[in-house]
């Protein structure tokens, strides 16, 4: 449930400035080295070079982000009251599911916002779990408290 929220919110697009494997040159293939005797040509191979263009690795589009619609809807209102009934709550209102999606919806944003901040300052393209455990307690949720 939230580990699926997390992989929404986390997807990173890369700067326009990089570069990427897509977009460096490929180099030409090495020439075959001489033989004695030339093999024969089989039938179906060309007979004029195959066009440098042809020969490079396809361009593969770069990640972009998501876009996030009604991703909190994946929150059931049965998953809200498994965690009410876990804090000991008996009863709720109709009302209570929709202001408890904003509140997780608020709480991960700030979390994911920190942990995408401390991989930015390490130069990073991956957050990594020691990035949310730092967000986490910097939020004020110590889940280690010697680390």
């Amino acid at each position: 449930m939230v580990s699926s929220l997390f992989f929404i919110l986390i997807t990173m697009q890369a700067p326009e400035n990089e570069t990427t494997l897509a977009s460096t040159p490929v180099s030409p293939v090495p020439p075959v080295a001489a033989s004695a005797s030339p093999a024969p040509a089989s039938p179906a191979a060309p007979a004029s070079p195959a066009p440098a263009s042809a020969s490079a690795r396809p361009v593969v589009p770069k990640r972009v982000r998501k876009v996030t619609r009604k991703n909190m809807k994946n929150v059931t209102n049965g998953d809200i009251r498994r965690l009410a009934r876990r804090g000991g709550i008996k009863r709720m209102k109709s009302g209570v599911y929709d202001e408890a999606r904003s509140a997780l919806r608020d709480f991960i944003t700030h979390v994911v916002h920190d942990a995408v901040t401390y991989t930015e300052y390490a130069n990073r393209k991956t957050v990594t779990p020691n990035d949310i455990v730092h967000a986490l307690k910097r939020n004020g949720y110590t889940l280690y408290t010697n680390f």
